[in-house]
């Protein structure tokens, strides 16, 4: 063969090589984004995928597109939460080459109701070159129409179906591109280990559509990561210790008309993007959520700043009038979340006689800050919601005040929603608590014990499959967050030490101990008894004895006994060693007299010492400041 010939046979193939890899369509699956899904949350949107085509043959003007059929699932299983519109219709949607917000129509809507038998499949026809067929022209009778978006259809729980989707191949023109967006997972289901990261795959398969005018659709990269599981929050709180005879927040008797905050709770972000508010909406009051605005600008980051995901206000070419089911699917709340993500608190063991009051407000300050910077925007307002965090926002006052916790057998709630949040700074929020109460011992009120708090993101749910009305966002429960100490209401007591008591030997201990509760300076005045207990040897025995007091005693009056012969307190007779009395008052003092009962006259007295630290904060009885008393 000549060397012409066969250049003219290597160029033959390479042209017809050419042709044919130009009739191929060739499509890459790619994440837009890897956000950090909170592990314990029902409804995290994971990134969008855009799949990338080129090549084949575009679709003959005035032809029929061939249409294919894509699903995808979940890699691990877990359960695709996107809310339900109605019937198996999800909000999730496939919107091919990135349509402009003006011209974004919406296969079976009244621009373009589904053209078949099978509800929600739209067709349209080819333009010669493959430029402008989904340019969202709407249907007339002179006109085909172009709708650019279609909903998906959930198929079991962890997969979704688009079928009959129109797909003109680009030929040698613009890349066609296929956006999913609005998937939302069980990020919970992952079981991802507190402090670690769990990703979570889409696997997208693609089928011909089954019918004569059908297209194969090869996709590269099948199983792409589109989110990576993580701890999102930690909880604290600063606790706080009081007398039950010392009232709190009631000066002169009246409760406070601005309260004293004592201790706080403090929600931290483990990554910039766990605390979110509701939509693009940008506030302007800081203790209001303001009506959402659209979020349906795909280049816009705001995609994965909000609890919403792409979200188009309802209208022409946007509604599910024309969609062809036998129920009703409405796109009003199509990618629309719920609410911003909340906090709830959830106390326990609250005492009667007592109550619980937590601020209103709060702002999100830098993970290490303790004033906001320049650019951090964000506030958590209170809401009234039910016992989980739920149901729509409504504020509960001004931003400056304290809200009363209302408890149910001992347990209450305050749920708090982010109303603006930073998404490019880890943020803190601590919101300051206020216990306000009477003193009021002789009725035992407010009651003893220790009260803790629950911190979690909210609204909690056990709904875990995709719903038409549960909540979005929704959480289950980080018992990490659970069982902090808040505030302990501890007796006034006074504990008293005598170190040498002896009965015995010739020698005789009277002893006596005052309340002094009764005061000019307007101390309350407290009634309790006294146990004593002493710890020595009776005879060569040690020994470990304790005594009741026979009474009660209130402010002035006083317990007065000697050791073998007993009184107010009973007798222990032949000990020698030490007592020390604990009194349910707050201010006891004791007086021993140790003496002889022979003739030699020998006696000696002391003081009791006060076992007990020194009051905080000084003169807080007396009104003056003086020698502490320490015996």
């Amino acid at each position: 063969m000549s060397f012409s010939k066969a250049l003219l046979g290597l160029a033959a193939t390479a042209i017809f090589s050419s042709l044919a890899s130009a009739q191929t369509v060739s499509c890459i699956a790619q994440p837009t984004d890897t956000p950090a899904l909170r592990d314990n949350g029902v409804t995290e949107r994971v990134g969008d995928l855009k799949i990338v085509c080129t090549g084949g043959v575009p679709t003959a003007a005035g032809v029929a597109v061939p249409s294919f059929n894509l699903q995808i699932f979940t890699s691990p299983a877990v359960n695709i939460t996107s809310r339900v519109l109605g019937g198996d219709v999800s909000e999730a949607l496939l919107l091919i080459d990135e349509p402009a917000a003006g011209i974004q129509t919406l296969c079976g809507s009244d621009n373009t109701p589904s053209s078949t038998a099978a509800a929600g499949v739209c067709t349209t026809n080819g333009t010669g070159n493959g430029i402008g067929v989904y340019d969202g022209t709407a249907k007339s009778a002179n006109t085909v129409g172009r709708p650019n978006a279609f909903v998906g259809r959930q198929v079991g729980n962890n997969s979704i179906v688009w079928n009959g989707i129109p797909f003109d191949p680009p030929g040698t023109g613009p890349a066609r591109v296929l956006r999913l967006t609005n998937l939302r997972v069980n990020a919970s289901q992952l079981n991802n280990v507190r402090g670690g990261a769990t990703s979570v795959n889409v696997i997208i398969s693609t089928t011909s559509a089954g019918v004569a005018n059908s297209i194969q659709v090869p996709i590269g990269n099948p199983a792409p990561t589109v989110g990576i599981a993580q701890t999102p929050m930690d909880f604290s709180a600063t606790s706080a210790s009081f007398l039950q005879c010392e009232s709190q927040n009631y000066p002169g008797g009246a409760l406070a008309t601005s309260l004293t905050s004592q201790f706080s709770l403090t929600f931290s972000e483990r990554f910039a993007s766990a605390l979110r508010r509701r939509s693009a909406a940008v506030p302007s009051d800081i203790t209001a959520v303001p009506t959402p605005t659209e979020s349906n600008i795909l280049s816009s980051t705001q995609l994965f700043e909000t609890e919403s995901g792409f979200y188009k206000i309802g209208g022409s070419g946007w509604n599910l009038n024309q969609f062809g089911f036998s129920f009703t699917a409405s796109t009003t709340n199509l990618g629309l979340a719920s609410s911003g993500t909340r906090l709830l608190a959830r106390f326990k063991n609250l005492p009667s006689g007592a109550t619980l009051y937590a601020a209103n407000h709060g702002k999100l300050l830098g993970i290490n800050s303790t004033v906001p910077a320049a650019n951090q925007v964000g506030e958590v307002h209170g809401t009234l919601t039910d016992a989980n965090g739920g149901g729509s926002y409504s504020s509960v006052g001004s931003a400056t005040g304290f809200t009363a916790i209302a408890p149910v057998s001992g347990t209450g709630t305050f749920t708090w929603e982010v109303i603006n949040a930073d998404t490019t700074v880890t943020e803190r929020v601590s919101v300051p608590l206020a216990l306000a109460y009477l003193a009021n011992t002789s009725n035992n009120l407010p009651t003893l014990g220790s009260a803790t708090a629950d911190g979690q993101l909210a609204p909690l749910s056990t709904s875990a499959v995709a719903s038409a009305t549960a909540n979005i966002p929704r959480f289950v429960e980080d018992t990490a967050n659970n069982g902090k100490t808040l505030f302990t209401i501890n007796a006034c007591r006074s504990n008293l030490l005598f170190p040498f008591v002896v009965n015995g030997s010739g020698y005789e201990t009277g002893m006596a101990i005052v309340n002094t509760t009764k005061d000019p300076f307007g101390t309350q005045s407290q009634t309790g008894n006294c146990t004593v207990t002493y710890y020595g040897k009776s005879g060569s025995s040690d020994v470990c004895l304790t005594q009741q007091s026979n009474k009660s005693i209130t402010g002035g009056q006083f317990l007065a006994w000697t050791l073998g012969g007993g009184g107010d307190v009973p007798a222990t007779p032949n000990f020698t060693g030490y007592a020390i009395a604990q009194c349910n008052f707050q201010y006891g003092h004791g007086f021993a007299f140790i003496s002889d009962t022979l003739v030699q006259k020998v006696s000696h007295g002391y003081l009791a010492l006060v076992m007990d630290d020194p009051l905080s904060d000084r003169g807080k009885r007396t009104g003056s400041k003086s020698e502490t008393l320490n015996n």
